[in-house]
């Protein structure tokens, strides 16, 4: 949890920190699908309110909350015998606001010297404005996608 929390310190200017929720039965809450791998709560810097589940937190806080855990999970697995290597995240940046976006990045930018591929899926320009790799776009032409460098394109 340490590894996620630290770059959810980074990706929310401090304000979110993560827990796992102790239950009372001491088993796994139960929901409607079943029992939940990890039940989460989110407390809040500087509010003095009780952590909340994850459930209930805004679109942003939620997007910031599974970059973090998907990166602490990788961090953690990559001192093992095999490194993680690359990291996929598909859209959620629209629901950042301005700082949001920019300290996702920032985050993002930092980790590019320890993974070796970050693939980014997002419709906004200025995501993919601040990574210079390969571009690709990909379009739907009689019914089958297609796959092309943005800068043959141009």
């Amino acid at each position: 949890m340490n590894n996620a929390n630290n770059v959810l310190d980074r990706i929310s200017s401090g304000t979110l920190r993560l827990e796992l929720n102790q239950a009372d039965d001491g088993g796994l809450p139960r929901t409607k699908g079943g029992s939940k791998a990890l039940d989460l709560l989110a407390s809040f810097s500087g509010t003095g309110a009780d952590a909340l589940p994850v459930d209930f937190l805004s679109g942003s806080q939620r997007f910031r909350v599974a970059v973090s855990l998907a990166l602490g999970i990788g961090q953690y697995a990559s001192h093992g015998s095999r490194r993680i290597e690359s990291v996929i995240l598909d859209e959620g940046f629209g629901s950042l606001d301005k700082q949001g976006c920019s300290e996702m990045i920032s985050e993002l930018q930092r980790l590019k010297d320890i993974l070796g591929r970050i693939i980014l899926v997002s419709h906004q320009e200025e995501v993919a404005d601040a990574f210079p790799n390969n571009k690709y776009l990909v379009q739907i032409v009689d019914g089958t996608s297609q796959v092309s460098l943005v800068e043959e394109l141009m």
